[in-house]
This record gives structure tokens, sequence and C-alpha cells, in this order.
């Protein structure tokens, strides 16, 4: 007899901790949170290629290629706050003086897959002279992946000599008459 109320009190204590650990887990369960808003794809990549051609300063531009490759494993995008919110951004700063400031711009890339940025680059100094800019390659999250430093030449403005001692004769000549 005494063995079966032995029996009897571990069934029902078995019985009392499956039903205090469900409810617990039930607890628990009601309190795990993710938040699948701030979860985001980070994809590698890197510059394979970054060209600006010479060209003649004021007259003309170069246009920047930038050829950027995608190491990841799956498509990364950023969340979309705005439509344009993406993977990858490509920004060209820290240019020589004389080059105007250009903006940044921002595309997805396919996973394993090439993109080629383009920008359009001009030069405010007339004389010739060379000019280096940093490229830069930013992923999702805003962090700097990969920068490289590409150096380029913008040529003397090419001006017809006629038309130069003209403009410069007649100015001349209204200063001097006033």
């Amino acid at each position: 007899m005494p063995h079966d109320k032995k029996r009897e009190r571990t069934n029902k204590d078995i019985s009392f901790f499956f039903f205090f650990f469900f409810s617990l887990l039930k607890c628990n369960y009601k309190k795990i949170f993710v938040n699948t808003y701030t979860l985001s794809n980070r994809a590698g990549g890197y510059i394979k290629n970054c060209t600006i051609n010479n060209f003649e300063a004021l007259a003309e531009h170069a246009v920047a290629q930038c050829y950027i490759k995608s190491t990841g494993a799956v498509e990364a995008i950023k969340k979309k706050v705005k439509a344009n919110d993406e993977f990858a951004q490509v920004t060209i700063t820290n240019c020589t003086q004389g080059i105007t400031p250009l903006l940044g711009q921002q595309a997805t890339i396919p996973a394993g897959s090439m993109q080629v940025f383009s920008f359009d680059v001009y030069s405010e100094n007339p004389l010739q002279s060379s000019h280096t800019c940093v490229v830069g390659l930013y992923d999702s999250m805003e962090k700097l992946i990969d920068n490289i430093t590409i150096q380029f030449t913008s040529y003397a403005l090419q001006t017809d000599k006629v038309t130069y001692y003209y403009y410069y004769y007649y100015y001349s000549f209204i200063s001097f008459s006033i």
C-alpha cells in the first residue's frame, strides 16, 4: 500500500510539473517578439574598375564609369522606407580643386552580377591639371565596403585667338572710355 501512495504522489507531481512547464512556455511564447522591419540583407561587393577619360575643361565633360561586382549569395535590398532606398550606393568624393561635386547613385544589384554606374564629371578650371577622386561603395546599412582612388587629366580650354583678342580689346576699350 505505501508503494501505491508514493506512485500516486509522483504522478500528481509530474502532472503539476508539466502544467507549470507548459504554462511557462505559453507565457514565454507570448513574450517572444521579432521585429521584421529591422532585418536587412547585407551583401558584399567590390569596385572592379572605375575610369574617367581625359577631357577639355569647361568645354566638355567626362564620363566616369564604375563597375561594381556583387559577391553576395542573395539580392540584398535595404528596407523600403522610400522607393529609392536600395542596396548599393556609389559615391565619388574628395576630388581635387576644380571638379564639381558629384551626386551618389543607388541601385539593387542581383547576387553575383555586375552593375555599371555612370557619372558626368565637369571641371571648373580652364587650365590643364591632373585630378584625383575617391570612389566609395556602401552597402544597404550605409557601411563603406570598398574604395579606390582614380586619376585623370583635364586639358586646357582651347580658345580661338581672334575671339580672345576681340573680347580683350572690346572690354578694355569700354573700361577706359567710361
